[in-house]
């Protein structure tokens, strides 16, 4: 029997939806105070990802309410951690009922992780190749620059990306803008 949580997850890829879903159910449906899933990615080292539920979202929850954190495993293989606090203390039924949607989540988050490293490949290599192009067909640094600042601040949704450099003399600074 599949968890109405993995089945409302199957086939999302987004690893940032998949995380903020998952912990808003298990924080609600465990009646958790605090709900927090840190999550390695072995594919990739320099990527940890850590997202928090909070019931009350405008309340500091007390530093001394009883947790219970489980292990996230993939083939017995442990890539992070689910944490729940609450006033009540965890139940060794619901711990029991946690782990079995973890185990069902593993190939979710697993398969999220890859499509993420993916899309940040992906997109790495077509920026590079982007600023290759423009560096061959343009006069100069500074129109790499500005198309640099436009393409991340696009990319990234940001109201305004700024890149500020000087040069080797620091005698002046040039600054490239993307305004939204």
């Amino acid at each position: 029997m599949t968890s109405a949580l993995v089945q409302q997850l199957t086939g999302v890829r987004d690893l940032k939806k998949i995380l903020e879903t998952t912990v808003k159910e298990l924080g609600e449906t465990f009646r958790a105070d605090v709900c927090q899933v840190m999550l390695s990615n072995p594919l990739d080292p320099n990527v940890i990802a850590i997202c928090d539920y909070r019931a009350a979202a405008d309340q500091e929850s007390p530093s001394d309410l009883p947790t219970v954190t489980l292990p996230l495993s993939l083939e017995g293989k442990s890539f992070g951690h689910i944490r729940l606090a609450r006033t009540e203390a965890v139940s060794s039924d619901e711990v029991n009922n946690i782990r079995v949607i973890l185990g069902e989540m593993g190939d979710i988050i697993r398969h999220a992780q890859i499509n993420d490293i993916v899309q940040r490949d992906t997109f790495r290599d077509t920026f590079l190749v982007e600023i290759g192009n423009v560096m061959a067909y343009s006069l100069g640094i500074g129109d790499a620059l500005f198309m640099v600042v436009n393409i991340l601040g696009k990319v990234l949704h940001a109201s305004r990306c700024i890149f500020i450099c000087t040069d080797d003399t620091h005698a002046g600074w040039k600054c490239y803008e993307y305004w939204q």
